[in-house]
């Protein structure tokens, strides 16, 4: 086996491994299954990468989502390592390769979406690979109390069973205790140790502000704090809005969201990493993948659906370690219109029926027809076509994928590849009786290597400029050797996608497990209280409730929150604090008091602390005072 050491020096640059790396890599290499709970930016990819090297044979990597997989395999590949991904926007014949290769040790890691482990083609090729470890990525999607659930993940222990001696490691950002458990269980993992990285982040601090003015409380902080920052909106239009209000006022801005071009994004992307757009405008598909070290602040304009992915976008701040800033701004509004939203937004059975029978008629599928098809999707089409809101047909598509019916891939530039499928004499002898197709012919075999063996990325445009044509021209004359069955040539692809993982039924012969829908619309709706009750709460310390919420119940006071300063400020301890709190708080759950008849019935601590604590709880809104001059507790409403 390679020095772990060794491999880290020569593929990262790196000279040490962060903590836990080491001792997870080294329970894992003593052939324990392992977990690790490591957070946004805590190096959860070295922990699977660095072993899959030290070991001989193949890693499969199990991921959820293609830009993922993909962000990781080019990494991978600029580094030296030979790695490969399949996933649903794929031809056949690319991935007939890519297994091919893997079962010809010619890979060191191959990443697969968790549908694609179920299918035939894959179960009879992967008993041929010399399989050295399978690494479960954003295993939070297995439980379905999690945020992010994929049922598809489930079905992952069927791999393990198909590879027994196999060991396996779980590593996920964001979970619960509830959620670990689950891991656990459904992976049926070996060893129940878990590698927890503390949630807690020294340098970045949290803060949540209540303002009317959203937009100038954000330039203000926009302009006082030095440095790159990302603005999560939830509103692909608001991004826009937002970052022309920013280039107004002499911000460099810029913004992003799904619905743009793959070249706009990645210009748009490329720019802001390098510096030459300090922020960036944008919604959440924005930061999966992005690895940028000195983001001085996140700041969210709208309230986020649950804490895990708050944490997550949260935690794209001061991952170099330098002081930070998470900021929440809210008004008074956004609470209501949040909930009334999710209100909004639930859907019936029968809607679910309706508009998964919509979708068979969008794609013009026959009863009984197109399983496992994929097919380009316009949300912004289909929604108009048969007068939809955007949001529920989101929600239902999410619901659909859940049931194991069909599954809804995000937009992922895939650029255009090509492979001649004929011989090289068939090839030499179309080049001598259609001289006009000699200089393309000579130009891609000069250009890409292997293109008889397996598929490589084109560029039309480049083609195009070498020979002096039009790209339309190339693209013509590669469709019609490709009618000829001379090569195969898969034009770039940039949007999203529907695969049918079932054949099209009828709507009412449509299996839907109701009790299950019903209950993820309340968690959902469980989540987003949640997330608001760490909104509104105003005398704990930020950190603090976002560890415990992941298990961590002993974080101490982070002292950098917004209410650990306030707490400063009023020069208040924090343990003596909170049991004073606590006393005045359960004492005005059943009346109304004044401050002398309070004081007197918290007899047992010094009446200056409880004179503090009081005009603490006054200044942070959680006790207001009514006309009559007495304390009122505010109780934040769930």
């Amino acid at each position: 086996m390679k020095n772990l050491h060794e491999i880290l020096q020569q593929y990262w640059g790196f000279n040490s491994f962060r903590t836990p790396q080491q001792e997870i890599i080294e329970h894992f290499l003593s052939g324990q299954d392992t977990l690790a709970l490591l957070p946004t930016g805590g190096g959860k990819s070295i922990c699977f990468q660095v072993p899959a090297l030290a070991l001989d044979g193949l890693c499969i990597v199990i991921s959820p989502l293609i830009a993922l997989m993909k962000d990781q395999v080019d990494n991978l590949q600029k580094r030296g390592i030979a790695a490969a991904s399949i996933n649903s926007s794929m031809h056949y014949k690319q991935i007939d390769i890519v297994l091919n290769n893997a079962m010809q040790n010619q890979y060191k890691l191959l990443y697969i979406s968790p549908e694609r482990i179920h299918t035939d083609i894959f179960l009879a090729r992967v008993k041929n690979m010399n399989v050295s470890m399978i690494a479960v990525d954003e295993a939070h999607c297995i439980s379905q109390w999690g945020y992010d659930f994929r049922p598809s993940y489930q079905k992952i222990i069927s791999l393990r069973e198909l590879l027994p001696q196999v060991p396996c490691m779980a590593l996920t950002a964001t979970a619960t205790e509830e959620v670990v458990l689950d891991i656990q269980e459904k992976l049926k993992l070996n060893s129940k140790q878990v590698f927890k990285k503390s949630f807690a982040r020294s340098n970045l601090a949290y803060v949540v502000m209540e303002e009317e003015n959203k937009w100038g409380k954000l330039l203000d902080i926009v302009q006082k704090v030095n440095g790159t920052g990302i603005i999560y909106v939830r509103n692909r239009k608001r991004t826009k809005e937002i970052a022309e209000y920013l280039w107004k006022q002499s911000v460099s801005a810029d913004f992003y969201h799904a619905g743009l071009s793959s070249d706009e994004r990645e210009q748009k992307q490329v720019n802001w990493i390098q510096g030459k757009t300090r922020v960036i405008v944008c919604t959440n598909a924005f930061g999966m993948g992005i690895d940028k070290p000195d983001v001085r602040f996140v700041i969210h304009l709208d309230i986020p659906p649950d804490i895990e992915s708050y944490y997550q976008e949260a935690g794209r701040a001061g991952r170099d370690g330098k002081k930070s800033y998470a900021v929440c701004l809210y008004n008074s509004l956004d609470i209501e219109n949040t909930k009334q939203s999710i209100l909004e937004n639930e859907f019936s059975i029968d809607e679910i029926r309706e508009c998964y029978d919509y979708l068979g008629q969008f794609f013009h599928l026959a009863i009984g027809s197109g399983q496992f098809e994929t097919f380009d999707f316009s949300i912004e089409d289909f929604c108009k076509k048969y007068a939809l809101k955007a949001a529920k047909v989101l929600s239902i598509l999410k619901i659909l994928e859940q049931q194991e019916i069909l599954h809804a891939n995000e937009a992922v530039y895939n650029a255009s590849k090509l492979m001649f499928t004929c011989s090289n004499e068939d090839l030499y002898k179309l080049q001598i009786s259609h001289k006009q197709y000699d200089p393309l012919i000579k130009l891609l075999l000069r250009s890409y290597g292997g293109l008889f063996d397996n598929y490589a990325f084109i560029k039309e445009s480049f083609l195009a400029n070498k020979l002096k044509t039009s790209v339309e021209n190339i693209k013509k004359a590669l469709v019609l050797l490709q009618s000829h069955q001379y090569l195969d040539y898969i034009p770039e692809k940039n949007s999203p996608t529907i695969e049918f993982l079932q054949a099209r039924h009828s709507k009412s012969n449509l299996l839907l497990d109701t009790s299950f829908i019903i209950s993820r619309q309340k968690l959902k709706f469980k989540k987003c209280n949640e997330m608001i009750h760490y909104m509104q709460s105003e005398h704990l310390c930020r950190t603090k409730i976002l560890c415990a919420y992941f298990g961590d119940k002993d974080t101490p006071d982070c002292q950098v929150c917004d209410v650990c300063l306030k707490k400063k400020k009023l020069g208040l301890q924090d343990d003596k604090y909170a049991q004073i709190c606590e006393r005045i708080i359960e004492q005005l759950a059943y009346k109304e008091q004044n401050i002398a008849s309070l004081v007197k019935s918290i007899s047992a601590e010094k009446e200056a602390d409880i004179v503090q604590c009081i005009q603490w709880l006054l200044e942070t809104r959680v006790l207001s005072q009514n006309d009559t001059g007495k304390l009122v507790w505010q109780k934040t409403s769930n």
